[in-house]
């Protein structure tokens, strides 16, 4: 009976060993295929080391220019979402100043 035991609990951890095993290659696999984890060859590091800084004056590409030049309307979802998240932080930092009342900020 023990020997049947002790060959279930080998091959029970026998399984769970090559799954932890597989996982862990799968998650390697899957972090490595990303362009951000890839180790930079020698190569391209010295070349991105040599390249200079442009200057703040040189012009940007003009679809960048465009888009900056733009007016930005934030939707009501957005400003409603800011307010939403701000909101507990404007109260805090109302309490801590000491005003005394906490009051909800208007509009």
């Amino acid at each position: 009976m023990s020997s049947r035991r002790s060959k279930a609990r080998r091959r029970e951890f026998v399984l769970v060993v090559l799954a932890v095993t597989l996982a862990a290659v799968a998650v390697n696999w899957l972090l490595w295929r990303s362009p951000l984890l890839r180790p930079i060859p020698p190569e391209e590091a010295q070349r991105l080391a040599s390249k200079e800084v442009p200057d703040d004056d040189e012009a940007l590409p003009p679809e960048i220019e465009e888009m900056l030049a733009a007016p930005y309307y934030p939707s009501l979802e957005a400003k409603e979402q800011a307010d939403f998240l701000l909101t507990p932080a404007l109260l805090v930092e109302e309490l801590l100043a000491g005003d005394g009342l906490v009051t909800y900020p208007n509009e």
